[in-house]
């Protein structure tokens, strides 16, 4: 069953008035990115034959989407534009999809077309993704050409000429790259409360998502204090969610979780104005943490810097291996 609950609007409205009231150097400020639009679980399709859109899929975005105005807080979306295809034509009712998130003022960036992972298709072959979705997001929206592009499982690349070439195709494009500070796995809780909610289990939704909201607070919580014992000071944290059914129906809670503690809601541009952002990225493995933990690995910092970061219960890892797909 999808809905907002009263309360938790309530407490949403009244924690981002708190926070507005905030003052400007408070240091606590977060900017908000959401990845996989349209849609998280929306797959490319193979063959010609258009397919509507999910009705749960739809509604889940109205939700979100109505929660995001309702908030008022900024965000970045990040676009698999392969996802609007069947074949090689355009899904109309996908592409109003994806309408539906500039109707709602979110700024559009590049994912690049198919979610292509740098580390493995190669430069050449993610430069040609990259490029075919920046196309198709400066045709379907002229008036807003992309300028920020997200690194799929925020790969960079595993050598310094592999990352410096396709930083610099990138900035040719006009995009710079938006790095990611906070990851609370949302994914992985995502795919639980789907499986929760196919079974139609409306107690097990409720319990993901008051644990999800609280994890996310803990995980926001640890960064924060990587940031200040590597920089010696308050960081600009920019957080990475996904475009799912969980952050639709858990929005409002969390949003409303984050301003009670103290967090500004700043848009990703002003976060990134921190000095902080201008280091290079020098990270070479085949991973796609933090930037706070590049940062502390181009500074040696000892591996014991990353440790305390809270993991997901195992019960959610059991529920979201059984997801359905």
């Amino acid at each position: 069953m999808r809905f907002l609950h009263a309360c938790a609007m309530a407490l949403f409205a009244c924690a981002l008035a708190v926070a507005s009231s905030a003052r400007a150097d408070d240091g606590l400020r977060i900017a908000v990115t959401i990845d996989d639009l349209p849609w998280a679980n929306l797959d490319p399709l193979p063959g010609e034959a258009a397919a509507p859109v999910p009705g749960h899929v739809a509604a889940a975005q109205r939700e979100l989407l109505a929660a995001l105005q309702a908030g008022n807080v900024p965000v970045v979306g990040f676009v698999n534009c392969g996802k609007l295809y069947a074949g090689t034509g355009v899904l109309p009712e996908r592409l109003a999809l994806l309408r539906n998130w500039r109707d709602a003022g979110i700024e559009l960036g590049n994912h690049t077309g198919f979610h292509s992972d740098l580390h493995k298709v190669g430069v050449a072959a993610f430069e040609a993704d990259a490029r075919n979705c920046d196309a198709d997001l400066r045709r379907w929206f002229p008036d807003a050409p992309p300028r920020w592009f997200r690194h799929p499982y925020l790969h960079t690349g595993l050598t310094a000429a592999d990352k410096a070439a396709t930083t610099t195709f990138l900035a040719a494009l006009g995009e710079r790259i938006a790095p990611v500070t906070v990851t609370a796995s949302d994914w992985t809780w995502a795919l639980a409360y789907r499986k929760a909610l196919a079974d139609g289990d409306a107690a097990t939704q409720a319990r993901l998502r008051e644990a999800y909201v609280g994890f996310t607070t803990m995980t926001l919580r640890h960064f924060e204090i990587r940031a200040k014992r590597l920089l010696g000071r308050p960081l600009p944290q920019v957080l990475l969610l996904h475009a799912s059914e969980l952050n639709a129906d858990a929005w409002p809670a969390l949003v409303a979780a984050l301003a009670q503690k103290g967090e500004r809601f700043v848009s990703l541009e002003e976060a990134l104005e921190d000095e902080a952002y201008k280091q290079p990225d020098a990270y070479f493995h085949d991973n796609g943490p933090s930037w706070l933990y590049r940062w502390a690995e181009a500074e040696r910092q000892p591996w014991t810097f990353a440790s305390g970061e809270p993991t997901i219960p195992g019960w959610v890892q059991a529920l979201a291996a059984t997801a359905p797909p």
